[in-house]
């Protein structure tokens, strides 16, 4: 079970407050999969949380420009030419039989030839331009906190 080989790395305190120290902020990691990393903390000044930074080595990333999908083309003149070739299918090797699982293989065999043929598979590459992990969420973030970084770099007040 992967909840078993969850430890806490965090060893130091990340709040800080008048005289109280604590170690509130947690970061898990299962110590099976990867044991080489370090932890380590960052004072940003802006608040009483000390940020954390965790580097991790020897991690594997997929590449997700290699992915694909399959699809089809559905359009008006794909149905068009799907219905024009089922009206042209004779349908006769499906009543010649006698035992249903003939006919219905028999049928679903005709059926499906001219479904293929007139909705064909294309394999389409997936192209990432964007990374995945920055959202709006994270760029706005990003941005409140360098407008009030900016505004109380030079602020001689503690409070």
């Amino acid at each position: 079970m992967v909840s078993d080989c969850l430890y806490s790395i965090v060893q130091f305190p990340t709040r800080i407050l008048n005289n109280s120290y604590s170690t509130i902020d947690k970061i898990f990691i299962c110590k099976v999969i990867n044991d080489d990393y370090t932890v380590y903390p960052l004072v940003n000044g802006l608040s009483n949380h000390d940020g954390l930074i965790i580097i991790i080595y020897n991690i594997t990333i997929q590449n997700y420009m290699n992915y694909f999908y399959i699809s089809r083309n559905i359009d008006k003149f794909s149905v068009l030419d799907f219905k024009i070739k089922l009206s042209y299918e004779s349908w006769t090797n499906i009543f010649t039989n006698d035992d249903v699982n003939t006919m219905f293989n028999n049928f679903l065999n005709t059926h499906l030839r001219i479904f293929y043929s007139s909705f064909p598979v294309r394999k389409i590459h997936y192209k990432s331009t964007t990374k995945a992990r920055l959202t709006s969420g994270i760029k706005t973030s990003c941005q409140n906190k360098r407008k009030f970084f900016l505004i109380n770099r030079n602020n001689k007040d503690p409070n």
